[in-house]
């Protein structure tokens, strides 16, 4: 997406697109998913859904609210929000006002390694944020083997491969929900994206990402001249 947006105001250089890193990112790293649900205290026989990032109005949290609320009446569930910020207060009164709130956990802030264990208790990972240049906490839920639905926009396609390792969606709750809709119908789909993901995460942590770097710097590298290793 980055390089076609570069093309489309004029760049004609050469176009090399790297990730980030996710620093803390292990694909090697497991959780339990029932220890996790004990820790949290969430129920074993209903789907969980997550999402995770700054409660602040760019990220769009409402809608996961709202495509949640649509669900409610024919998948019982429950949404994990995890995270801290500005909006909080008022995400809080949104899911009462939804008629949600006695199924919608919200953790608050926490430690990433904490983060990282309650998004593992979920089934799959939501997010309806607009704003992302790239989305590494995307990147870690995909990472910790979830289906991703989130929305088509930003750096988020950059990561999820829609139909592969989750879905890809209109910024609209009702597209939200159908999709996550289809993933809570079809279990076995839901984990053979899960494990994509999984596979797929390795492309952003730090050995391979520094080893596309160097790779980079390496073709840009001018051989030196006969006359110069002379002189040399």
């Amino acid at each position: 997406m980055v390089a076609s947006r570069l093309r489309d105001q004029g760049v004609t250089a050469r176009i090399e697109i790297i990730p980030t890193a996710a620093l803390a990112l292990d694909t090697r790293r497991q959780f339990d998913r029932s220890e996790a649900r004990a820790i949290w205290g969430l129920p074993v026989g209903h789907p969980v859904i997550v999402t995770a990032s700054r409660l602040a109005r760019e990220k769009s949290v409402d809608d996961v609210l709202q495509a949640f609320a649509l669900l409610r009446g024919t998948h019982p569930a429950v949404l994990v929000v995890v995270g801290g910020g500005p909006e909080e207060a008022a995400l809080r009164a949104r899911a009462r006002e939804l008629r949600i709130g006695g199924e919608v956990v919200f953790t608050g802030l926490l430690p990433h390694g904490r983060a990282l264990q309650c998004m593992a208790a979920a089934d799959l990972f939501l997010y309806a944020s607009q704003t992302e240049t790239q989305g590494l906490v995307v990147v870690e839920a995909m990472a910790l083997g979830l289906p991703v639905v989130a929305v088509d926009a930003g750096g988020i396609s950059d990561a999820v491969r829609d139909g592969e390792t989750g879905f890809l969606t209109a910024a609209d709750p009702h597209a939200l929900a159908a999709r996550v809709r289809d993933l809570l119908n079809d279990p076995a789909r839901a984990g053979a994206m899960g494990a994509a993901g999984r596979e797929a995460s390795a492309a952003f942590t730090m050995p391979v990402v520094a080893a596309q770097l160097a790779a980079l710097y390496e073709t840009l590298l001018v051989p030196s001249r006969p006359a110069d290793r002379a002189r040399g």
